[in-house]
């Protein structure tokens, strides 16, 4: 059995994802395989600031994760660019 974690870089754009989905997909081939995925480069510490900005009533907070919001949406739609059409609001 083998973990293998991405994060940060490694999952930020939608070409990073397809590499790591082809490494995923190989290692699963050979041995059991457990993937583990975190965060995109940047985001834990831009919702530890948008933590801090609500903390503080400082409205800007959602500015903060409405930019996250679409970050992440950018991220699927160009993965998935003809099956996502709906856009999520906070």
């Amino acid at each position: 059995m083998q973990v293998l974690k991405f994060g940060g870089s490694s999952v930020a754009t939608a070409d990073n994802i397809k590499r790591v989905l082809a490494l995923a997909h190989a290692a699963a081939q050979r041995t059991p395989t457990v993937v583990v995925v975190s965060a995109l480069s940047g985001v834990t510490d831009a919702l530890i600031d948008a933590g801090r900005r609500a903390a503080a009533a400082d409205a800007s907070y959602r500015e903060h994760l409405q930019v996250l919001e679409q970050r992440h949406l950018d991220v699927v739609r160009s993965y998935y660019p003809s099956r996502v059409k709906v856009r999520c609001s906070a």
